[in-house]
């Protein structure tokens, strides 16, 4: 009871502290006469509303960008872009916070200012860590750290000790992490750094909870709020009460638990953060659902899927994967800039061993022609003859060198670009992989967890029931489906080298499709034609094939309004075999049509609500491709869709036939 009284007089002396210091920023800001002074103020007034009012940070750093911008000051412009960078990361706006740091680190790289360069590297490696990009967070970190020690910048030590011991943390080096932060710690209290003492102080407290006595994790926690509080900084006032109410939690005492996460989420919406008032809104909601107080926690899944919603985890992840892309490709045009330079300095060396032959040529002439002169006199002559085929084989021996130069050169350029194209695969590879499980897969996992926490209320209706349990199986049906398909394109994938060709009959492949999706089309009492004859055959993979035809049926089930009807047809053309899947559903938007086979994918609700993910049909597009296929889509919204496979075609491929008996009717 006594550390609540605290952590209550804490939170009120934070609310109550006096803006002096921003006050007498914003008074020589007034009177300030020059672009560098006006700037330099913006930036200063950035750095100190972040700890109390993110937005008029966020204000105050535009300002100074736009005013640095116009002027040209490249050191102002690359502080600005550091100070929104920040903003980004309190508002949970990675992706733009990762865009803006990379601009202001090839500004100090530039500049070759080691500030910028070391705030770059710090921030950067913040934004993939809370991207869940512990790979590139640790490269970042190193980097900083290694500026730091170069420099002998006991703050950056401190602060890149502070982010390494994060790291550690979420790989569960939970002793090791600890022995960071008080390192980090040390260095920041001498320094009398107390902004960067808080959060460590904090981050001590919080990491207790892992360890034997999470109880001992409290005094911590409650300096932390203390020395915000000395500073005027309510940011890290939520996140630190939601470190209490855990341990509360821990330690067995629900009430006080239930009391400072309360506390928490009041702080969080003085913030205007999405993050903060997300993360303190499903703290507090874990908290009611263990207490069995449905309703609260209830409402407050609402709001925490208000904010995850404003935060786009998922979109910002993809865009920051866009922008290492494009920094990586810079850096790679770079190297090559750098490479063609180093080829145009051995060609001048090749040249220049060209002038020495062309003029050893002239000394061997010149040495004849004295040869000729000095005739009578037989020793002259022998010793002539001996400087001729002495300088003659260093001429050959010089020619054999640059011979091996040009050869040597020629192959480290072909291996580089070999190198590079397998990187730039293996890295697309990677990264689409990990996208896909990391977030796709992890979306309808976090939303069948909060239904099913829902789910043990004794108090729930039967109406509401029978809809958790139909979101359920939504969930349970788009997570399946996502999964099916990631795991055919993996193999894929990694199996390219082992593509099985072999005669396939369509119309057999077809049937065995049909008779997969059955189930999923009686559902909506949909009508299955097989239009095919059964004598057509074409080479390509079994299972890609089949996977292919059964994503498109699958779909065309999906928006196919209950009792409609899906055919399937193929033809005979002068190089291939086109299959068709035809339905007559909602179609798809004209501008939507272009992005079906590309990195845009996107997906919409079927005609009973269908979730899906937008991947099949970017897998089956590439399984076809592998195949020496492709894939055409003619669609109007409200008409329907035709979907059209074309793969090489066979040696002998008989005539098309048509006729009843060519027929096959599937009624479901």
């Amino acid at each position: 009871m006594r550390l609540l009284l605290i952590s209550l007089l804490l939170i009120t002396g934070i609310a109550t502290a006096q803006p002096a210091k921003t006050d007498s920023l914003i008074q020589k800001l007034r009177l300030a006469t020059s672009d560098t002074t006006r700037i330099r103020l913006h930036n200063a007034l950035a750095t100190a509303y972040f700890g109390q009012d993110a937005m008029r940070g966020i204000k105050h750093a535009t300002q100074a960008l736009a005013m640095a911008t116009k002027a040209k000051n490249h050191l102002g412009k690359a502080k600005a872009l550091l100070l929104l960078s920040r903003g980004n990361l309190i508002l949970g706006q990675y992706d733009r916070g990762l865009n803006r740091a990379f601009s202001a680190l090839k500004i100090g790289t530039q500049l070759q200012d080691t500030t910028i360069m070391f705030g770059a590297q710090n921030m950067l490696g913040i934004m993939y860590f809370k991207l869940d990009d512990t790979t590139n967070a640790q490269l970042h970190y190193t980097t900083a750290l290694e500026l730091a020690t170069k420099t002998t910048n006991k703050s950056w030590l401190g602060k890149t000790y502070n982010n390494l011991g994060n790291l550690y943390e979420i790989e569960g080096n939970y002793r090791k992490a600890l022995r960071y932060f008080q390192k980090a710690v040390m260095l920041q209290a001498a320094l009398g750094d107390v902004q960067s003492q808080a959060i460590n102080l904090h981050n001590i407290g919080n990491i207790h909870l892992n360890l034997a006595e999470p109880a001992q994790g409290l005094p911590y926690l409650y300096q932390s709020i203390q020395l915000n509080r000395s500073i005027g900084n309510q940011m890290l006032l939520p996140t630190t009460l939601g470190s209490i109410a855990n341990i509360y939690l821990a330690t067995g005492d629900t009430l006080k638990a239930l009391a400072t996460a309360k506390q928490s989420y009041d702080a969080s919406l003085a913030t205007n953060s999405s993050k903060k008032i997300s993360a303190a809104a499903q703290l507090l909601q874990q908290i009611y659902a263990s207490m069995r107080q449905f309703e609260p926690a209830y409402q407050l899944m609402v709001i925490i899927a208000k904010h995850e919603a404003r935060l786009d985890l998922e979109s910002q992840q993809k865009a920051a994967a866009e922008i290492t892309a494009r920094y990586e490709a810079e850096g790679r045009e770079e190297a090559l800039q750098r490479l063609e330079a180093e080829k145009e300095k051995q060609g001048l060396m090749i040249a220049q061993q060209q002038l020495i032959l062309v003029l050893g040529g002239v000394i061997i002439i010149l040495l004849l022609i004295s040869f000729l002169i000095l005739y009578i006199s037989r020793k002259k002559i022998r010793k002539t003859h001996t400087d001729l085929v002495e300088v003659n084989s260093k001429l050959l021996q010089q020619h054999v060198l640059i011979s091996t130069q040009k050869d040597d050169l020629a192959t480290q350029a072909l291996l580089l670009q070999q190198q590079n194209e397998a990187l730039e695969k293996h890295s697309t590879f990677k990264n689409k992989i990990f996208s896909i499980i990391s977030h796709d897969l992890r979306a309808p996992l976090n939303s069948l967890k909060g239904i099913l926490s829902l789910a043990n209320s004794p108090s729930l209706t039967e109406e509401r029931i029978k809809v958790i349990f139909g979101l359920l199986e939504k969930e349970m049906v788009t997570a399946a489906n996502m999964l099916q398909n990631l795991l055919i394109w993996a193999k894929a994938q990694l199996e390219a080298s082992t593509l099985a060709l072999e005669e396939l009959n369509i119309a057999k492949l077809a049937a065995t499709v049909i008779s997969e999706t059955e189930a999923q089309a009686s559902i909506k009492n949909i009508k299955i034609q097989l239009i095919i004859n059964p004598d057509f055959s074409v080479t390509a993979d079994k299972e890609r094939l089949s996977f292919v035809l059964r994503n498109l049926v699958t779909n065309a089930i999906k928006f196919t309004q209950p009792d409609g009807e899906i055919r399937l047809e193929a033809n005979l053309l002068d190089t291939a075999v086109a299959i068709h899947v035809i339905d007559a559903g909602e179609g798809i938007a004209a501008e939507n049509v272009s992005n079906l086979f590309t990195e845009k994918r996107f997906s919409t609700l079927g005609t009973q609500q269908e979730k899906g993910t937008g991947l099949g049909l970017v897998f089956s597009y590439e399984l076809l491709q592998s195949m020496n296929g492709k894939m055409k889509v003619d669609s109007q919204p409200g008409k329907g869709s035709t979907f059209t496979i074309l793969l090489p075609k066979i040696q002998n491929a008989v005539n098309e036939i048509s006729g009843e008996d060519k027929v096959k009717t599937l009624a479901l």
